[in-house]
């Protein structure tokens, strides 16, 4: 697969999105073209798949997670400047600062489904940079370098460090939050549970290898020559 400028992996599927706008999906050795075209931005839930148009609009595909919407993008939704999807929910970061959200978690449900208020976005949330969403919890990082988080909280990954402060980016997995900060710094939140006998508690955590590439304000140019670094 050739002339690729992002790819997106999902549960099921990846998606591909290729230099003239136009994005691939590959399951189990098998690919298929097609899709939407003029296409900027991907993200991939579970089973589900998020587009962005250059013209700011939202296209989604794949499951509907049973009629929890997860596929059904706002009516109206337009202005969107990023998008980020987790299992079953999806984000869309507005040009006026402001995060819409639908799929599971976007209403209150008996316990035992996935509905932990991750599409529920907190009232007054404005001055939005950018989001990130992980398993049943979504992020936004404001334009004052401070982080939002709601949705899912049972391994901490909501609970974000009361003295963080000049984030510059945001990502988010399953049950984990990472931070990236002005100084190049990685701060790395949740319960991270041990398959022992007994649970480790670490929140945040913190990896050995703080200086994970250089600041932003340093340039690509170093960025590229950066190695990357990964911890359990």
């Amino acid at each position: 697969m050739t002339n690729l400028v992002a790819f997106a992996p999902g549960a099921w599927h990846n998606l591909g999105l290729k230099a003239d706008g136009t994005a691939v999906m590959w399951t189990r050795g098998t690919t298929f073209a097609g899709g939407p075209s003029n296409v900027v931005a991907i993200a991939t839930g579970e089973t589900h798949s998020l587009y962005l148009k250059d013209d700011g609009t939202v296209v989604a595909s794949g499951s509907d997670h049973f009629w929890w919407g997860t596929a059904n993008v706002p009516t109206g939704l337009a202005n969107v400047l990023a998008i980020a999807a987790g299992y079953a929910h999806s984000l869309a970061l507005r040009a006026d600062g402001t995060v819409v959200a639908w799929g599971a978690g976007a209403h209150s449900w008996p316990t035992g489904h996935p509905h932990y208020g991750q599409a529920m976005v907190p009232v007054g949330l404005s001055r939005v940079a950018a989001i990130a969403a992980g398993g049943y919890h979504s992020v936004a990082l404001t334009v004052y370098g401070t982080i939002v988080a709601w949705g899912n909280n049972d391994d901490g990954q909501t609970s974000v460090p009361s003295d963080l402060r000049e984030v510059v980016a945001i990502a988010a997995g399953e049950s984990h939050t990472l931070a990236l900060k002005r100084d190049g710094t990685v701060v790395a939140w949740a319960v991270i549970m041990r398959l022992t006998k007994t649970t480790r508690p670490f929140s945040p955590v913190r990896p050995r290898f703080r200086q994970i590439w250089p600041p932003p304000q340093a340039g690509w140019s170093r960025l590229r020559r950066a190695p990357i670094i990964a911890w359990p």
